[in-house]
């Protein structure tokens, strides 16, 4: 579970395959994670479980078998290639879907696994998805039932040859590619999930590009914003109390900083500052606005990462000078996929706003730091 373009395959996808050939499905490997094992046993109660033996007793297993129903991996392509097998049943999902390589940002992929020619191979499609903590992805599995069904070697033809695939880079009338939240993209619109996955669009941002904004998409949620906000944050000063020589995206202060107020950036980009006492962050709107709402994006990629973040305090300013506080979060504090949100009821007149982690040994690294008004000015 932890590279985007290898992800685990919906159990939806074997409920198919044993629905549509009549087959017992048998189970083969790694079956030491309980969460993604535990969703299996619940659609395969009475099924074969054969955990694994090693890697070449695995393989031989795989190539020994007349109909095999392979994972995202080189691994089990690799022995249901090289076996005698009656039908491979092929997910086009990760780096397995010719048309999905680009999306993954991985341009080195480029491979081939999609056996047109092999009348063994049957290939199935289902919507475009990421790899992501385990939990989160047999959650989002559960919508895939119904979405999975069968195309024939022409269609994954044509998706090996996706106008997009060798186009360079997305035009520049138009870039979102650091706007879109991809993850939550692909959950809340599952008809772009499908267009991707079918080729028409590289990537979420690219769909977003060209068609998902004329739909009237949001390229990242605004669940917890409240209705008729302002951003006003966007592409604003800011500065910070260092930058890590190693962790920093930006080599400056300022630059550095300022990754935090672009209109979205990826869970990839953030801001670093060093070990220190008091680290801080601090954005200029340029002059004077009634703050109603402040959202912060921690980082989520692991647990001891999203922590370090609390606690910390928000403070405003109107000369950059002298500080009040006016919220504070603590270590306690539930915070839905790392997003924290504070709404003031009484709008905050405000020109600076700063982000402080008080104490020793801190480090203040986030994505993205949104500020909003109301609509009434």
């Amino acid at each position: 579970g932890q590279v985007s373009w290898y992800p685990i395959l919906p159990v939806a996808f074997y409920k198919h395959i044993v629905d549509i050939s009549g087959l017992k499905p048998v189970f083969v490997g790694q079956l030491d994670n309980p969460l993604y094992v535990d969703e299996i046993k619940k659609v395969f109660p009475k099924a074969r479980y054969i955990a694994s033996r090693g890697a070449l007793y695995d393989f031989q297993l795989i190539r020994s078998a007349k109909n095999v129903a392979i994972s995202v991996s080189t691994f089990s392509w690799l022995a249901a290639w090289l076996s005698h097998a009656e039908n491979i049943f092929y997910p086009l999902a990760g780096f397995l879907n010719p048309a999905l390589q680009k999306a993954y940002n991985q341009v080195e992929l480029f491979t081939d696994f999609a056996s047109t020619s092999d009348e063994r191979f049957r290939f199935f499609q289902m919507p475009f998805f990421y790899n992501e903590e385990i939990s989160s992805l047999v959650q989002h599995h559960t919508s895939f039932y119904g979405k999975i069904y069968e195309v024939p070697p022409e269609y994954v033809d044509k998706l090996k040859n996706s106008p997009f695939i060798k186009k360079n880079k997305i035009p520049n009338r138009l870039s979102f590619r650091d706007k879109v939240d991809p993850l939550w993209y692909l959950k809340e619109y599952p008809i772009a999930a499908q267009e991707i996955s079918e080729g028409y669009y590289s990537s979420p941002s690219h769909h977003y590009e060209e068609i998902g904004w004329i739909r009237n998409y949001s390229p990242f949620s605004m669940k917890d914003i409240p209705e008729n906000s302002v951003l006003v944050s966007n592409f604003c000063k800011a500065s910070q109390s260092s930058v890590d020589l190693i962790w920093s995206h930006g080599k400056t202060l300022e630059s550095d900083a300022s990754t935090l107020v672009k209109e979205y950036n990826s869970p990839k980009i953030f801001n670093h500052t060093e070990l220190q006492k008091n680290a801080w962050w601090c954005v200029d709107l340029g002059k004077n606005w009634d703050i109603t709402c402040i959202a912060i994006q921690n980082r989520t990629e692991n647990l001891g990462v999203e922590k370090r973040l609390f606690p910390f305090f928000i403070e405003s300013s109107m000369d950059g000078k002298k500080f009040t506080k006016i919220a504070s979060f603590d270590s306690n504090t539930y915070h839905d996929e790392g997003l924290l949100v504070s709404i003031f009821n009484q709008p905050i007149k405000s020109c600076f706003i700063r982000i402080f982690l008080p104490g020793e040994n801190r480090v203040l690294s986030i994505c993205q730091v949104r500020i909003y008004t109301n609509n009434n000015f």
